[in-house]
């Protein structure tokens, strides 16, 4: 199918056509395409229909156009009504963008731009090819609309660059007279636009017309005056004056030898594909290009093979200035001038003279290393760049020039290896950083290869050095000596241990100690001084979380914005601008450098406390931040703080145990709802080292985490000691402090069966919540205790619980509150009212998510993973089992796994597959570690398994549960999800005699 909107919205298949009348339908779908693969709010799609006159049944119209649209699309496609989906708040048209040509014509000419510099010629028939899939005005009747006006502008705008682009790559290739008055016409058809203009002037001026192309500057010059009170740009004033002055530049001769100094590079580049054709596709349209990056991040490298790539547009050459041995500015000029071998000029400054030199050239000058000589060589080419209108300037620098007209393209680290890849050898050796470092150490050594021996190793190398080219580059060639492995573990000192052994290199790559000192030594000291105090954090950071650790007596709160702008503009910090607030990213090696420095001076050890205190705070703030309405905000800025968080956890536990605790304690709600596993660890770790805490709310606190990381894996023994424990730490039976512990043992009773234990003390948590104003708590083991009625079969008390757990949480706002409410009235619907139960449960697991819980997801899609094995297609309840059996395996929660791999049972028996149900059933029965059903789960447990055993027979049911008892915990899981995989390819098995069955109710049977 394809969705045609550059000219009247259009949908085909093929020779089919979509039938879509009416405005609405086309309105809407217009609407879904212009936000393609994003969710438009179902209040925008009302407007957009219907305007401020929307009826009151707008919003069940809005539904109804849907179903027309889908059906429609169903209709031209089968299936491909799919594609619009309902995801609230709206609905989004999810579907590959390349079938809309809006998306490849702007893809082709992207592409055809990034290569013109190159093959000109095939940019020109990309292009051509390109504009041929334009029908019309983009988004013909609704162009005007306020919906689509800015996207049809754009589109457009695209159009009309993508014909000057092919007008450029024409004359590039020398063929500007095919042209045969195309480019008159178009500058005729937009009078007041400057490119066409300026196209037209190089044509006439390069055809030896120097009159008629000096005649097109000054009509467009009275136009523009007259018009819009404008002069011409800078640019094409320089063209003006360059016209006049001098004769047409000849076309390069490309059978000449290559004129300038550009040497031949001898080791390939890796992983910068993208960056050249950025940098290529850049040079086409400005003087001036700045690469900047962190030292060691191959921008020399990268500046010279895009300048070889780009020669042949430069007939009188690339000429590449090295300024890294220049130590005082004044140099500058001259050392571009012996480069070009231009002899000095009597009465005129050597800059006066390489301008009069270069402006009647067309030259590419590459500026190698600007940072320590920066405004000398700012100046020299802002010079250039304003009198030499056919020179193109590509420097390489820490930071930017800051002249006029300048272009900046950061040089960034290649990628690294995700940490889940493992020692899949295909798919980390693809990973830009690792093929630079199998690459240098092929070179380095005849004997290296990289396998399944030393894949993981070699990952966690390219990972800890950021993927800094550099820095890979001197592990690699370290193989000569040591292994894999002896370099990955001696990376923690590497800023000496990784050095050079080229005889060639620049003594400021000679070690990467050396290349990181080079840009901390252009720092200024209150920069220095800085980065020093940034150091100490261990992840991105924003700029609250830098004024707490780097204000000082010499720092105050309102410079240390300045100190991160300052330090991001010289390539020591990166900026991720993409979401507020902003983050700052400091590279591992920088990080290590600069500790170095505070150990040095002997600050390490206040600044890592400065660390830590900020740390607490930040987790003591959240707390009631979770339990509000803001909780999503609060669980990622959290989780943005994890690798901080762990630091100054792991700093406390040999340093400062107290504060340890007090770090578990104020992450008790987070760990709770939003945690990863290894957060339950650290109040473990925390608790074993505060030997000498005294008793109190927070060693109750923290003592509360680490027991429900007990319960969460299912160790329910030794969660009942920790809660016991935590008991004694605050003794008094009235205390509200003991509402964490008395929750864990409430969840440990429910795991246990004892469900009428388990509501008492959920009703006793919330009488103790209530003494302190906790409604979050109070919502949320409301539904707990509903949870337990539903799980002993008194559904309609559930019922009325959860309805009250669902009042209090709408009190708070709190999405997790809000779900869990939903959650629990979902369970005591499953087999009184199905559809609803499903419905319920969809609310919260999309309620859950919009808070970034993760907890509430997993058990509502467990539940209707469940359901719908009683009540649903069991294709689909396979997929859905084995999502559920994916996402706890994920989460490391043991307690849920269990609850999932006995669904799987069931899905296993409904679908046929007896042997392999009996199996998992032994697995599950002999494991240590496995919790039993309880209350009327117990019952459907059991009347599965009994059926599973009819069907199969004494003998054969019998030994699979034996080769079942085989499996570790590990190796059931593994054995269920190939299972439920087969089911998914096997399709459901047919009822037959004998065969497992479900009545509406959910009840188990064996047909006989």
């Amino acid at each position: 199918m394809e969705f045609k909107v550059l000219g009247p919205l259009t949908v085909t298949e093929g020779d089919l056509s979509a039938h879509l009348p009416g405005g609405l339908r086309r309105r809407l779908l217009a609407a879904l395409l212009v936000n393609l693969n994003s969710v438009v709010s179902a209040d925008r799609l009302v407007h957009i229909l219907w305007g401020d006159d929307a009826p009151p049944s707008a919003s069940r119209n809005l539904h109804n156009q849907v179903w027309r649209v889908r059906a429609a699309l169903d209709e031209c496609s089968p299936g491909m009504g799919a594609a619009l989906i309902t995801q609230p708040p709206g609905y989004q048209l999810r579907v590959d963008p390349q079938v809309v040509d809006a998306v490849r014509f702007e893809q082709a000419v992207t592409g055809a731009v990034a290569e013109s510099a190159e093959r000109p010629d095939r940019a020109a028939a990309q292009l051509t090819k390109a504009l041929e899939l334009w029908r019309g005005a983009p988004y013909a009747e609704f162009a005007g609309q306020e919906f689509c006006r800015y996207e049809a502008m754009r589109l457009e705008e695209l159009r009309l660059v993508a014909i000057e682009e092919r007008f450029e790559a024409i004359i590039a290739s020398g063929r500007h007279a095919e042209l045969n008055g195309e480019i008159e016409a178009f500058a005729a058809e937009h009078p007041l636009r400057e490119r066409p203009q300026d196209l037209l002037m190089m044509v006439l001026h390069r055809a030896g017309r120097q009159a008629d192309a000096a005649a097109v500057y000054r009509e467009f010059r009275r136009r523009l005056v007259e018009q819009m009170g404008l002069e011409p740009s800078a640019a094409l004033r320089r063209r003006h004056e360059h016209i006049l002055h001098t004769d047409p530049v000849p076309e390069p001769d490309r059978r000449r030898a290559r004129v300038g100094n550009l040497r031949l590079e001898l080791s390939d580049l890796v992983g910068r594909g993208d960056d050249i054709a950025r940098a290529l596709a850049t040079l086409r349209h400005t003087r001036v290009l700045t690469m900047t990056g962190v030292g060691g991040v191959g921008k020399t490298r990268l500046a010279l093979r895009v300048a070889a790539e780009a020669s042949e547009a430069f007939p009188h050459g690339v000429w590449v200035c090295e300024l890294g041995a220049v130590r005082d500015g004044w140099l500058v000029p001259d050392v571009l001038a012996t480069t070009l071998g231009m002899q000095a000029l009597p009465g005129a400054t050597v800059t006066d003279g390489l301008v009069d030199f270069l402006r009647s050239r067309r030259a590419l000058l590459v500026i190698d290393n600007c940072e320590h000589v920066l405004d000398a060589a700012a100046h020299l080419v802002d010079a250039v760049a304003r009198d030499c209108p056919e020179v193109v300037v590509l420097a390489t620098s820490r930071e930017p020039l800051g002249v006029d007209g300048e272009h900046v393209l950061p040089v960034g680290l290649l990628e690294v290896p995700p940490p889940d890849a493992g020692r899949d050898v295909d798919r980390v050796a693809a990973v830009p950083s690792v093929a630079l470092f199998v690459r240098r150490a092929s070179a380095a050594t005849a004997t290296f290869t990289v396998g399944a021996h030393n894949i993981a190793e070699v990952a966690e190398i390219c990972r800890r050095l950021d993927g800094l080219p550099l820095a890979i580059e001197l592990a690699a060639t370290r193989l000569r000596s040591m292994s894999v492995a002896e370099v990955a573990a001696r990376l923690e000192r590497r800023l000496d241990f990784l050095h050079s052994t080229r005889r060639v290199r620049e003594e400021r790559h000679g070690t990467l100690g050396t290349v990181v000192g080079w840009s901390y030594n252009l720092l200024a000291p209150v920069d220095r001084a800085g980065f020093d105090r940034l150091s100490v954090l261990a992840g991105s950071f924003t700029l609250d979380d830098a004024t707490a650790i780097a204000v000082d007596d010499d720092i105050g709160a309102a410079e240390v914005v300045d100190v991160v702008a300052d330090l991001v503009h010289k390539s020591m910090l990166v900026a991720e601008t993409e979401h507020t607030p902003t983050r700052y990213t400091m590279l591992e090696t920088l990080r290590i450098y600069g500790r170095e420095q505070l150990e040095r001076s002997g600050r390490l050890a206040l600044l890592q406390r400065r660390h830590a205190a900020h740390c607490v705070a930040v987790a003591e703030a959240s707390s009631a931040g979770l339990a509000g309405a803001d909780e999503a905000s609060w669980a990622a800025r959290i989780a943005a703080l994890l690798n901080d968080l762990r630091a100054a956890h792991s700093w406390a536990l040999t340093t400062d145990p107290a504060t340890a605790i007090r770090l578990s304690a104020a992450l008790l709600r987070y760990t709770s709802a939003h945690g990863p596993a290894e957060m339950y660890r650290w109040a473990d770790r925390a608790v074993a080292a505060a030997t000498h805490e005294p008793p109190g709310p927070r060693l109750a606190a923290a003592l509360a985490v680490a027991a429900a990381g007990a319960a969460r894996r299912g160790d329910l023994a030794d969660a009942e000691e920790l809660v016991e424990r935590g008991l004694r730490a605050v003794p008094e039976r009235a205390d509200p402090a003991r509402r964490h512990l008395l929750w864990v043992l409430a969840r440990v009773a429910s795991f246990r069966g004892r469900l009428t234990d388990a509501a008492t003390l959920y009703a006793k948590v919330a009488q103790l919540a209530e003494q302190v104003d906790d409604t979050h708590c109070v919502a949320y083991v409301t539904a707990s205790g509903a949870l337990q009625h539903a799980y002993q079969g008194a559904a309609e008390r559930a019922v009325v619980l959860a309805g009250q757990a669902g009042k209090l949480a709408m009190v708070t706002r709190n999405p997790t509150a809000i779900a869990w409410a939903h959650y629990a009235l979902g369970v005591a619907l499953q087999d009184r009212e199905p559809e609803r139960a499903l419905a319920t449960l969809r609310q919260a697991r999309e309620v859950g998510r919009a808070g970034g819980n993760t907890y509430i997801p997993g058990v509502a899609l467990s539940v209707a993973a469940a359901l719908m094995t009683r009540h649903g297609d069991v294709d689909q309840a396979a997929r859905l089992t084995a999502e559920v059996v994916d996402y706890w395996s994920h989460e490391s929660h043991w307690a849920q796994q269990w609850v999932a791999l006995r669904t799987a049972v069931s899905v296993l028996a409904r679908s046929g597959e007896y042997e392999a149900a009996a199996t998992l059933h032994g697995a599950l029965v002999a494991s240590d570690g496995a919790i039993r059903p309880i209350g009327a789960e117990a019952e459907l447990s059991d009347a599965v398994v009994g059926a599973v055993a009819d069907r199969l027979g004494d003998e054969p049911f019998t030994a699979a549960v034996t080769r079942g008892a085989t499996l570790s915990d590990d190796d059931a899981v593994v054995f269920a999800r190939t299972a439920l995989d087969r089911i998914g390819r096997a399709g459901p098995a047919a009822p037959a005699h004998g065969v497992v069955s479900w009545s509406p109710r959910g009840e188990v049977a064996a047909r006989s």
